[in-house]
């Protein structure tokens, strides 16, 4: 099996999209309120994505397995939590991955391949958070080595949008 991530092109918007509707609806039928279909992610977001050059897909022979958004810029919405690693950070957003690769170790991947991107931007840790009921993102980033900081209260937000947990790790320089 091939993998191989990088960005997408224009075209493949359409795609990415759908993974997005298609990760909404297993985090419904799953009991979890972090995406809500038209409203976030949408094409919308990865067109911007795209745009500033954070968009990347991951691919399995050839054929869209998943995307992740790899920002450089944490975000206001974080300067309030306790972060345990200082350093520049790369956080991670609106990852999806199709249900026809789920449960293949393609996130874990994917999760390796963005600290790679990461270490060769310069960055220091890498930062994510998720839906304090998202059991399957948490344990992702868990056997991926990111450590719990805490939890985070978006109070603009509806209360089950508004408790998310952030982990972060620390990255390592090959010599």
């Amino acid at each position: 099996m091939e993998f191989l991530v990088k960005p997408p092109v224009e075209a493949e918007l359409p795609s990415i999209a759908a993974l997005y509707e298609e990760a909404a609806a297993f985090q419904k039928q799953n009991g979890i309120v972090q995406w809500q279909p038209g409203i976030y992610p949408t094409i919308e977001v990865a067109r911007d994505a795209l745009t500033k050059g954070i968009l990347y897909g991951f691919y399995v022979d050839g054929t869209l397995a998943g995307t992740y958004i790899l920002n450089p810029i944490q975000g206001d919405l974080y300067d309030s939590v306790n972060w345990g690693y200082p350093g520049t950070p790369m956080t991670v957003h609106a990852m999806a991955v199709s249900s026809a690769y789920r449960g293949k170790g393609i996130a874990s991947r994917a999760m390796a391949a963005a600290e790679e991107i990461a270490i060769k931007e310069g960055k220091e840790v890498m930062r994510i958070d998720t839906n304090s009921a998202n059991r399957f993102a948490q344990a992702l980033f868990l056997r991926s080595g990111y450590r719990f900081v805490c939890p985070v209260i978006f109070s603009h937000r509806e209360p089950p949008h508004q408790t998310y947990y952030c982990y972060e790790k620390k990255l390592e320089r090959s010599e």
